[in-house]
């Protein structure tokens, strides 16, 4: 059974990066990011427990002037004579305030720097796992793409050397210099390459498939 908690008249504090207003009646929280699950639905609200008592979201509006995700959401004593189930059941305190406004600001950066994100790729997949896997976590950089795209860089780079070995066997401009990186290109491209086709979770990077190598 939820029973309401007394409250004194009202309250005012912070939860996490929350402002928070409150009375026995109601709960008012001004976010500057929008709260996970937090929606206003005819069925199956979510259950907000907050201070050893349940509560439902009552409405849900933009607050422009708390940032660019800001919302208000003003929260009532959870019916007990409510019949359907809730949709959700989730807690509200500090470190769920800050976790929450810590993924929809990670979100953010991550679509305002995407642009730029996509220009690395070609570079990130010759990286090897243990810097991709950084790279995700911190920039939502998808590794396998990121091979594929390397892997289409190399093979370009091959033609090219290739087309400049046939010139060189004409001129001899470049002596026996584009020998050494043509067959070090060779070399990982036949180790990498059946990744462009697969979907290993962990693709290798430059020659680094030549670690995992089994005797």
């Amino acid at each position: 059974m939820n029973q309401a908690v007394e409250l004194p008249q009202r309250q005012r504090l912070c939860i996490g990066p929350d402002r928070v207003t409150l009375d026995a009646h109601q709960v008012v929280v001004d976010s500057p990011s929008p709260r996970e699950g937090w929606e206003d639905r005819p069925f199956r609200k979510p259950r907000i427990h907050f201070r050893n008592q349940a509560w439902e979201i009552a409405s849900v509006t933009p607050q422009p002037g708390l940032g660019k995700g800001g919302h208000r959401y003003t929260l009532r004593p959870w019916p007990e004579d409510r019949n359907d189930l809730p949709g959700a059941e989730l807690a509200y305190d500090r470190e769920t305030a800050h976790r929450c406004h810590d993924r929809w600001a990670r979100a953010q950066r991550i679509e305002r720097y995407r642009f730029f994100t996509w220009l690395t790729y070609p570079l990130v997949g010759f990286a090897w796992w243990g810097v991709k896997r950084r790279l995700r976590d911190a920039w939502d950089i998808d590794p396998l793409i990121a091979t594929r795209v390397s892997v289409w860089a190399e093979t370009g780079l091959f033609l090219q050397l290739m087309a400049l070995m046939a010139i060189n066997g004409f001129t001899n401009l470049f002596g026996g210099v584009l020998l050494p990186p043509l067959l070090i290109l060779l070399f990982d491209l036949l180790g990498r390459g059946m990744q462009f086709y697969g979907d290993d979770p962990k693709p290798y990077g430059f020659l680094e498939w030549l670690l995992h190598i089994k005797m």
